[in-house]
């Protein structure tokens, strides 16, 4: 399974042998962006247009595109998802014009994961069980941008640590 646009149209597609190349849709106002898929090839996400904001959306054959919403800014970007297409992970604008990393379930939602002293994160990467999300994070005054990780301890909290450049992860 490929994703992404090869047309040049700003649309979004899906590649397998079997059925060929398919436009996934939008969510209404006519462009959208595959940013990850899940291991089996049966979810996708990424960003799509509707009137003057994108939003993030997830992808499945059964009931097509739907946004995941955003945190009151009224944009946002999923970035990548968990090999069982359980998490998803972006960033969102806030209602103070933040941008913030995110991390989405079906049961809970999109959850804004937040930031190490700046107004600026954005979760780019998660492991395959979605319980390690790679973020990063402009720190100020000075804008630096820096990799973390943050480990999803359980469903009451998070524990943060910075790790400097940050590129892949991996976990067994």
């Amino acid at each position: 399974v490929v994703i992404n646009d090869v047309t040049g149209s700003n649309r979004a597609y899906r590649w397998t042998q079997a059925g060929g190349l398919s436009d996934i849709g939008d969510l209404g106002g006519g462009t959208a962006y595959a940013s990850g898929i899940s291991g089996d090839g049966t979810i996708i996400v990424g960003k799509s247009s509707l009137g003057p904001n994108e939003l993030a959306f997830r992808w499945t054959q059964g009931s097509g595109m739907t946004s995941l919403g955003h945190l009151g800014g009224g944009g946002s970007e999923a970035h990548a998802i968990s090999r069982d297409g359980l998490v998803v992970v972006g960033s969102s604008f806030t209602n103070t014009f933040d941008t913030i990393a995110f991390r989405w379930t079906q049961a809970g939602g999109m959850v804004g994961l937040g930031h190490l002293g700046g107004a600026f994160s954005v979760a780019r990467a998660v492991s395959g069980d979605g319980e390690v999300v790679v973020r990063m994070a402009a720190h100020l005054p000075v804008l630096r941008e820096a990799g973390f990780v943050l480990t999803i301890e359980n469903a009451d909290g998070v524990v943060v640590s910075a790790q400097e450049h940050v590129v892949a992860i991996a976990k067994p």
